[in-house]
């Protein structure tokens, strides 16, 4: 078990990518926990270690590799969980382009992911069985042909990994605008933009791997993606997510959480 906290190394001398930074820490704090998922006060959690954390998304890689989804655009349409973490780091494995997007509401035809998939010429949607029929309704004007990839239904045991070595240069993600005051807009966010970003958070905030992190912002949303995920996994420690509707109805449970 190699779990030593106490010589870690600064974030950006491990490598140039967040993806260097997990292959490092699922070596080095394999069993340590990254992220924890809360289902609500008293609920069972979710919870996975760094090494469990890039088995997923390996897995996830390898099938959107298969598919030949590499450095194609793919969304990623997740409730609240863990699977969309596993998801958004198996697109940046695969050399991907990950477009993070919330799902569509139940019984509401809305246009605003139709927009977001002509705008990026999307080719491949990430999400989960349950969600499926929902988004193929939400999608009946859409005439592109969408790869569907159900990571609650891969296999996740493979040690076949394939994975591209991915340049600090190149395009990981697509954040896009709520789209409430027209169509939505694309903001391009590379490998370098996000160890930039994640550094500049670390320094300001003195994290540390003693440090913990406790969140119910949306995972879509640029604060709760960056702040709320990324920057755990950048400095080696722990974060506590639930649901932004489980927030709503509960406000307190977030001061209980922390």
């Amino acid at each position: 078990m190699i779990n030593r906290l106490d010589s870690q190394p600064n974030p950006t001398d491990i490598g140039s990518t967040i993806i260097d930074i997990l292959d490092y820490r699922a070596t080095h704090q394999r069993d340590c926990l990254a992220y924890e998922f809360y289902l609500g006060k008293n609920k069972p959690k979710d919870r996975l270690t760094y090494e469990e954390l890039a088995r997923r998304a390996k897995a996830i890689a390898l099938e959107l590799i298969t598919r030949n989804l590499q450095q194609e655009r793919v969304l990623l349409i997740y409730p609240a969980g863990l699977e969309f973490i596993a998801a958004f780091l198996g697109c940046l494995y695969a050399g991907a382009i990950a477009v993070p997007l919330y799902p569509p509401k139940r019984n509401k035809r809305r246009s605003r992911i139709e927009s977001i998939i002509t705008d990026c010429d999307a080719k491949g949607i990430l999400t989960i069985s349950q969600l499926s029929n929902r988004i193929r309704t939400n999608l009946v004007n859409t005439e592109t042909s969408l790869e569907y990839i159900f990571t609650d239904s891969l296999d996740v045991v493979s040690d076949r990994f394939e994975i591209i070595k991915t340049k600090a240069d190149t395009l990981a993600f697509l954040q896009y605008t709520s789209g409430s005051t027209g169509n939505p807009k694309g903001v391009r966010i590379t490998h370098k933009n996000i160890i930039a970003n994640s550094e500049f958070i670390y320094q300001a905030f003195e994290h540390s791997v003693n440090s913990k992190v406790v969140s119910w912002l949306p995972f879509y949303h640029d604060m709760g993606l960056i702040g709320g995920i990324l920057q755990p996994l950048f400095g080696g420690f722990p974060v506590s997510l639930f649901s932004p509707i489980d927030f709503l109805r509960q406000p307190l449970l977030w001061l209980e959480t922390i």
